[in-house]
């Protein structure tokens, strides 16, 4: 089982973080817009993988897309995305037991990067 405690501090962290995303400008995005979810068709590239499509602002596709790019907004939304990612594991885990220790690393990890 998770440490309360850790889950405390992962939700004040995607409280604090989605409050700041909930400031920036919005428009619609994919959401998860990384080339793993780009299809090589006939046609040309076609994204694919539209569970995470929103409206946000649009550092949020930049965060998960390019490493290169630079700004405050990027690196809120890279911080966010990471709580997401922590969370999605941890619910994965409590459906796929067998995913547990795979998401009790990556918790521990976020965890000794952001506990204060």
């Amino acid at each position: 089982m998770t440490d309360p405690a850790a889950l405390r501090l992962l939700a004040a962290e995607g409280e604090r973080l989605g409050a700041a995303v909930y400031a920036m400008p919005a428009q619609p995005l994919h959401g998860d817009a990384h080339a793993g979810n780009v299809l090589v068709t006939p046609s040309g590239p076609m994204w694919n993988d539209f569970e995470d499509a929103w409206c946000g602002p649009v550092e949020w596709d930049y965060a998960c897309a390019s490493d290169g790019f630079d700004s405050a907004a990027v690196a809120v939304c890279r911080e966010l995305r990471g709580v997401f990612g922590v969370a999605w594991h941890q619910l994965l885990a409590h459906h796929f037991p067998d995913r547990a220790s795979s998401a009790s690393s990556m918790l521990s990890s976020w965890l000794a990067e952001h506990a204060k």
